[in-house]
């Protein structure tokens, strides 16, 4: 039996949420990014905006020179969790074989799903007609047989596009992609390999194997191999997963410690959400840099006790920041929630902790609010601009 990988990623996904649900949005320059509409990084811009050359990743100060007029929006993340939730649902008819990447993406086994829902083109088409009738948003569709090339195909024809990309077209349409186009090719790493000749995915994957691990380590054999379509990784559901993560890579090298930490604070939220939308608790965290020179370090804290709190998750984050980080430039930053269970139903016994449970009640009320409400409803210290408070007292 062939196996089917579909690769589903949401267009401009913060943005196109803000732009369905405020009509006065809509068709303008919408820039989602930061804890507060100015600090931080761009999360989503949207494709107006893109025009201007905004993109994620970029400072929103850099953002707010290229875009001056623009709509900058703060990070909702309880928003776009409930929404992203909705998706993950209509994924689910199609196969118990999900595995979300992050709040807009996802990796679908569809193996074996053509006798009840038709070929993979047609599953892919299926499912981005869903989306787009219960939620008035649009997704773009990669389908190939590994992973790794059912992403590249979801960037192909951006946005609300579907490519299909077999293994046997792979030297038609992947190879002649510039050797940029392969997720984990930095700017860097590209000029290293044009030293050498490889400017294509294509030469790559013609290159020697053991030249490239020579050259570039293990991760060049690796990319030979994704080159190749060589990826055997399977589509793993939170639940069979070790760890929860999220990351990003800076569209420019980054030093100011606020934004790294800004940063951190949103990405935070994230996982934190993640972990209790599947009843999950982390009992530790790592951080990770890439430096501006293709270092990379990782650094990691066990906590105190099992926990999905975004305060016990970002404070451990802080003291790995505050004690690890000097100053160097980064191009991205990174966190994991790691060694995780299942949590149980939140019961008091005689050995529980009152502050964590106050803690945990705290989380799931801030849930049920947001849910109801919207994200006004509560709001973190660290999430309210405060040069807008000041103004208005």
């Amino acid at each position: 039996m062939p196996r089917w990988i579909m690769h589903v990623d949401m267009d401009a996904f913060f943005a196109a949420i803000e732009q369905r649900d405020h009509a006065e949005y809509r068709n303008k320059p919408v820039i989602v990014g930061g804890s507060s509409a100015k600090r931080g990084v761009v999360s989503t811009a949207s494709y107006e905006a893109r025009k201007y050359g905004v993109h994620s990743a970029m400072a929103m100060a850099e953002a707010e020179k290229k875009c001056p007029d623009g709509i900058f929006l703060a990070v909702d993340m309880a928003k776009y969790h409930r929404e992203s939730q909705k998706i993950m649902e209509i994924f689910s008819r199609f196969t118990p074989a999900v595995e979300q990447v992050s709040v807009d993406e996802a990796f679908l086994d569809i193996s074996g799903t053509e006798r009840l829902f038709g070929m993979p083109e047609e599953i892919g088409c299926k499912i981005k007609a869903a989306i787009k009738t219960e939620m008035d948003l649009t997704a773009s569709v990669g389908i190939a047989n590994s992973k790794f090339i059912a992403k590249i195909a979801s960037e192909l024809n951006k946005p609300d596009g579907l490519t299909y990309l077999p293994d046997r077209k792979i030297p038609d349409m992947l190879w002649p992609l510039p050797i940029k186009n392969m997720f984990g090719v930095g700017n860097r790493t590209a000029e290293k390999m044009k030293d050498y000749g490889i400017s294509t995915i294509g030469q790559l994957a013609k290159c020697d194997r053991a030249f490239m691990e020579r050259i570039f380590g293990k991760n060049g054999a690796q990319m030979h191999d994704l080159a190749n379509g060589i990826d055997p990784r399977p589509v793993e559901t939170v639940h069979q997963a070790k760890s929860s993560g999220r990351e990003i890579t800076f569209a420019e090298d980054i030093t100011d410690r606020e934004i790294l930490a800004d940063t951190l604070s949103m990405l935070a939220e994230d996982v934190a959400h993640t972990l209790r939308r599947y009843n999950l608790k982390c009992h530790g965290v790592s951080l990770k840099f890439r430096y501006a020179d293709l270092r990379r370090a990782s650094r990691a804290m066990q906590l105190a006790e099992y926990t999905s709190n975004y305060h016990d998750i970002y404070g451990a984050l802080i003291q790995l920041l505050a004690k690890y980080y000097h100053g160097e430039p980064v191009r991205l930053i990174g966190l994991a929630a790691t060694h995780l269970k299942e949590n149980p139903p939140l019961a008091q016994s005689m050995f529980d902790d009152d502050n964590r449970l106050k803690r945990e009640k705290l989380d799931r009320t801030q849930d049920l609010l947001t849910a109801r409400f919207g994200k006004d409803a509560l709001k973190r210290a660290r999430h309210i601009n405060t040069k807008k408070a000041d103004k208005e007292l």
